[in-house]
C-alpha cells in the first residue's frame, strides 16, 4: 500500500516529457503537468485509447473535468509525478528498457504500477521480464537472481516496495515454463508464486522498519499491511532457527574416517574406544581428516558469514558453494552425512516449503 496526496492545480511542468505542440495534460500528484499527445497515449495505452475514442472521460476529480491549461484539457491521474513520467519516458522512446538506470528497480516499480493500471500492456510485458528476473523460482537460480538485483541497483529496503507491486500486479508470473524438478529429490518442487520471495527478502528488514515502513526513491511512503507484517515476522522466527540449525550442522565433520583418504593409510582409531585419547596420539594420522575439514571450511566461515545464517538467511551462498568440503576427505561416496543434511539441500528444502507455509 502506499500513501498519496491528492492532485492538484498545476504547479510546474516536468520538461523531459511536455512538448509544445502536445494536446492533452497529464497531472500527477505535486502539481507537476506533462503536456503530451492523445495519439501517442492511445497507441501506447489501453485505457488512454478508450478515454480518447469517447471523447474526454469523466474524472473522479469533478472539479477538474472542464479545467485547460494553453487550450489543452487536463486530466488529473491518481500517480506520483515521478510514475507517469517513467511511463511517458518508454512511451516517447526515451527509455528503450535495455540497461543500466533505463532498468533500475525504482524505474521497473513505477512501470508496473501504471502500465498495469493504464492497460501498457508491451510495457508491463517488457518490465515483468526483468522484475521476475530478481525472483527466482528455485534455489538452483538464487545466485543470478541476486546479481539481477544487483544489475538493477535493487537495495534492501526496496523489498516492501517489491512485495506490495506483486500484489497490485495480479498478472506478473515467471515467463517461459516452469522449471523442472530435479530427480534426486523430485519433492522439491519450484515455487508456485514469486510472493514467498519478496517475504523473504522483507524478512531481512528489522521489525521496526516493517512496521513503520520504507520510502520509494521519490519519498512516496510504502506500507505493509498488517497480514504482511505478521507473515514475515513469523518467518523471520522460522528462518533463524533454520539458519542456526545449518550452522551448527556446517561446523561438525561427519565423514566417516574409515573410509578418509588420509586415513586410509593409517590404522583408524574409533572414537569410542576408552583408550582412544592414547590411540589417537599412537595414530595421528586418524584425526586428520576432522583437522583438514576445520581448514578447508570451518577456520574460513567469517563472523560475517555466519552471521547471515544466524540472522534467517538460509539461503546464502557461501556455505552452499561448499557442499563438497565435507565429501572430498571421504573416498566412496559422491557425499557425506552433513553435506546431505546442510548445505545446498537442505536450504531447498525451505525454500520449496515457502509456498505451502507462506
Amino acid at each position: 500500500m502506499s500513501s498519496l496526496d491528492q492532485p492538484g492545480a498545476l504547479t510546474e511542468w516536468d520538461t523531459r516529457v511536455s512538448f509544445f505542440d502536445g494536446n492533452v495534460v497529464l497531472l500527477g500528484h505535486g502539481g507537476v503537468g506533462f503536456k503530451v499527445h492523445k495519439s501517442v497515449l492511445a497507441f501506447h495505452s489501453e485505457v488512454f485509447s478508450d478515454m480518447f475514442g469517447h471523447s474526454l472521460p469523466s474524472s473522479s476529480h469533478a472539479e477538474f473535468t472542464d479545467q485547460k491549461v494553453e487550450g489543452c484539457p487536463v486530466i488529473p491521474l491518481d500517480d506520483t509525478s515521478y510514475d507517469i513520467a517513467q511511463l511517458l519516458l518508454v512511451m516517447y522512446g526515451r527509455n528503450q528498457l535495455t540497461i543500466g538506470s533505463d532498468i533500475a528497480f525504482p524505474v521497473l516499480a513505477a512501470l508496473l504500477r501504471v502500465g498495469d493500471k493504464y492497460g501498457a500492456h508491451a510495457v508491463v510485458e517488457k518490465c515483468s521480464w526483468y522484475f521476475m528476473s530478481m525472483l527466482p523460482a528455485t534455489l538452483d537460480r538464487w545466485d543470478n537472481a541476486r546479481e539481477c538485483r544487483e544489475e538493477c541497483g535493487f537495495e534492501d529496503q526496496n523489498a516492501v516496495e517489491m512485495l506490495n507491486v506483486l500484489h497490485r500486479v495480479s498478472s506478473l508470473r515467471w515467463l517461459g515454463p516452469p522449471p523442472a524438478p530435479d530427480p534426486a529429490h523430485p519433492d522439491l518442487r519450484p515455487l508456485d508464486s514469486p510472493l514467498p520471495v519478496a517475504l523473504f527478502l522483507c524478512a531481512q528488514l528489522g521489525e521496526e522498519e516493517l512496521r513503520s515502513g520504507t520510502s520509494r526513491v521519490d519519498g512516496t511512503p510504502e506500507t505493509l499491511s498488517d497480514a504482511d507484517v505478521e507473515c514475515i515476522v513469523r518467518m523471520q522466527g522460522e528462518l533463524r532457527l533454520q539458519g542456526e540449525a545449518i550452522v551448527n550442522q556446517a561446523l561438525t565433520f561427519t565423514g566417516d574416517p574409515k573410509r578418509c583418504e588420509r586415513s586410509l593409510s593409517s590404522s583408524y582409531v574409533d572414537p569410542w574406544l576408552d583408550t582412544y585419547e592414547d590411540e589417537r596420539e599412537r595414530y595421528p594420522a586418524a584425526s586428520e581428516c576432522q583437522e583438514a575439514y576445520e581448514e578447508c571450511f570451518v577456520d574460513y566461515m567469517s563472523e560475517e558469514v555466519e552471521g547471515e545464517y544466524l540472522d534467517g538467511d538460509p539461503f546464502d551462498t557461501w556455505i552452499r558453494t561448499r557442499t563438497s568440503a565435507n565429501w572430498r576427505f571421504a573416498r566412496g561416496g559422491s557425499r557425506s552425512t552433513t553435506s546431505e543434511i546442510f548445505s545446498h539441500e537442505r536450504s531447498a528444502r525451505v525454500y520449496a516449503d515457502m509456498t505451502t507455509r507462506y
